[in-house]
């Protein structure tokens, strides 16, 4: 039985979530909601600069506009550091990364991954078989699921998306 007090009175949530998928139950937790690009990232930027183990980046946007690139050089920094880096995107999401904006991330150890990528460059037929996830675990510790693709726009820097997408969790 759940020693917490709101997992105790979720418990019917919990047993169904143990007993149907498998899941864990974890008490002292803590969850932080952003509805702001510019805060999300900061504090993201900041827990990879403090990362000691490893940092797994996977989204589905990720662009090498100004964003990208601070997020780039903070995975660097880590690599250089001995830190397991792994940067991962989709294939039509990412496809404005340049080889270039990457070669010091490899040189420090890096590892790059992209999902889906289309046999015939600039042709991607499978559109329908994108991954949109938003997920960053840092140290096993620190995750970062949901809302805010990597790119400037969702940085609020454009009037379009506001100061950023659907909320991400921390």
């Amino acid at each position: 039985m759940p020693t917490n007090d709101v997992a105790r009175r979720h418990a019917h949530v919990v047993e169904l979530l143990v007993s149907d998928d498998g899941a864990r139950l974890s008490e002292d937790n803590r969850v932080e909601v952003y509805h702001d690009g510019r805060e999300k990232f900061d504090r993201l930027i900041a827990d990879i600069y403090a990362a000691t183990d490893h940092v797994h980046v996977y989204y589905y946007i990720f662009r090498g506009d100004e964003l990208g690139t601070r997020i780039i050089a903070a995975l660097t920094d880590r690599a250089r550091a001995g830190v397991d880096v792994l940067l991962f995107w989709d294939a039509l999401g990412g496809r404005t990364i340049a080889k270039s904006d990457l070669a010091e991330l490899r040189a420090a150890g890096g590892k790059v991954a992209v999902f889906f990528k289309s046999r015939v460059p600039l042709i991607n037929l499978r559109v329908n078989n994108r991954t949109h996830r938003k997920l960053v675990v840092i140290d096993g510790e620190i995750g970062y699921i949901g809302g805010f693709n990597v790119g400037d726009e969702y940085h609020g820097e454009n009037p379009k998306f506001g100061t950023g997408a659907t909320p991400t969790c921390v």
